[in-house]
């Protein structure tokens, strides 16, 4: 599997995007906060990791930090056996610029 990364917005000169393409990136942040969602309610650490580029970090809602997809791994799967032990995760998205 590869991972992915959406560019960041400020990234993209404004108006450099055409309206296909910013549907299309949208649609994909949807599709990997869906995966995410998915993977940490099959208590899936491996498959979620995955989404996170080798040498990516991660902010928990505890404000824990990691970096590298070994160290977000067992963050994600200490937390996930302690203080989140037992939680499923719903996902709203109210708007993605």
């Amino acid at each position: 599997m590869t991972a992915w990364t959406p560019r960041v917005a400020a990234a993209v000169p404004k108006g450099a995007e055409t309206k296909q393409e910013a549907a299309a990136e949208k649609a994909a942040v949807r599709k990997v906060l869906g995966r995410f969602v998915s993977a940490w309610n099959r208590d899936d650490m491996s498959a979620l990791v995955q989404l996170f580029l080798p040498d990516g970090s991660f902010v928990s809602a505890t404000g824990a930090s990691a970096t590298t997809r070994g160290d977000i791994k067992r963050l994600l799967t200490e937390e996930r056996d302690r203080i989140f032990k037992g939680t499923t995760l719903t996902k709203t998205i109210h708007s993605i610029f």
